[in-house]
């Protein structure tokens, strides 16, 4: 069996309907539903998720992280992936432009390296990361998509300047009203029982893994 185009990278937690939303608003858009896999980590305590996941779904359980341990989960999808492209996917957010696997394809023929699905409530880079499409490449090289919570703001910083960032004309609604209509707050919460008031600053740690997977990553362009 050929690998596929894509793998669709989606963790969630306890919000099933609007995860099951979005499941079908990939399958329902997508031109070739083998040009995908979606990979969706889930909870050890989540059987709700569970039970719910389509067949089609490959699924990752483990144990809960919460929402500052995101990067762990989207690590642990990649790991298991087998396409060549990876996709940072939300289970809140709603795939709005047909065709968008073809759209992938093409740009894939003409040798990019790095993709953006703009969402409709975020500007676009470099001031809002929205939902990064990259290279496989990109993780084999670092072993690991990104050492910190806010995924697609930290592989943004990471490939700054090295890979040019192509536009797909691909568009996603993230639905963070979705989350409080299904009383899923915690996850605006850090999903911690508080707020998250780390913004988007970085640690020294963060920051240092930053320059690491930078200078890997130049190392491979030259």
């Amino acid at each position: 069996m050929n690998a596929p185009l894509i793998s669709v990278l989606m963790p969630t937690r306890g919000h099933v309907l609007v995860m099951l939303e979005s499941i079908q608003s990939l399958r329902s858009t997508c031109s070739d539903p083998s040009s995908y896999e979606l990979l969706v980590r889930c909870d050890f305590d989540d059987p709700e998720t569970q039970a719910a996941l389509p067949d089609n779904v490959i699924a990752l359980c483990g144990p809960r992280v919460g929402y500052r341990g995101l990067h762990t989960m989207y690590n642990e999808l990649a790991a298991r992936a087998c396409g060549e492209w990876l996709f940072v996917w939300n289970s809140d957010a709603v795939m709005l432009t047909r065709g968008w696997d073809q759209r992938v394809q093409q740009c894939s023929d003409a040798g990019a390296k790095r993709l953006h699905v703009q969402s409709t409530c975020d500007p676009p880079p470099p001031y809002g990361s929205s939902f990064p499409i990259l290279r496989r490449s990109f993780y084999e090289v670092l072993g690991h998509l990104s050492a910190w919570s806010h995924v697609d703001t930290y592989i943004e910083r990471v490939l700054e300047g090295l890979w040019p960032v192509v536009s797909t004309g691909i568009y996603a609604e993230h639905r963070f009203q979705a989350l409080i209509e299904a009383g899923d707050v915690a996850t605006l919460e850090a999903r911690e029982g508080r707020p998250d008031t780390s913004g988007h600053g970085y640690s020294h740690e963060v920051q240092s893994q930053i320059a690491i997977d930078r200078a890997k990553l130049k190392l491979e362009i030259t």
